[in-house]
């Protein structure tokens, strides 16, 4: 990860964003947790895609070209999987 970021701030910043998009994906049932437990809880999901957007949000203008693209790719694809997410529970 570290050869597509210009700092170490932009390294951590996307650690970050790492961490809400698999709390989403982990809490949506897209990926299993570390034992291999599928989850279920949507509301979790939720705020970790809401807290993704309020970061998009304060880092508006903040960000390269590149991270702005990445930014936005990581909650459109978390909020595509959330509409299909009750789907998968079934």
């Amino acid at each position: 990860m570290g050869e597509m970021f210009e700092d170490e701030a932009s390294e951590r910043l996307f650690a970050i964003v790492q961490m809400l998009q698999r709390s989403a994906l982990l809490n949506m049932g897209a990926i299993p947790d570390l034992e291999g437990m599928i989850h279920f809880n949507i509301s979790e999901a939720k705020e970790a895609i809401d807290l993704l957007d309020a970061l998009q949000a304060k880092t508006r203008g903040n960000l390269t070209e590149t991270e702005s693209a990445l930014l936005r790719g990581i909650i459109s694809e978390a909020k595509m999987q959330f509409v299909r997410a009750p789907e998968d529970q079934v």
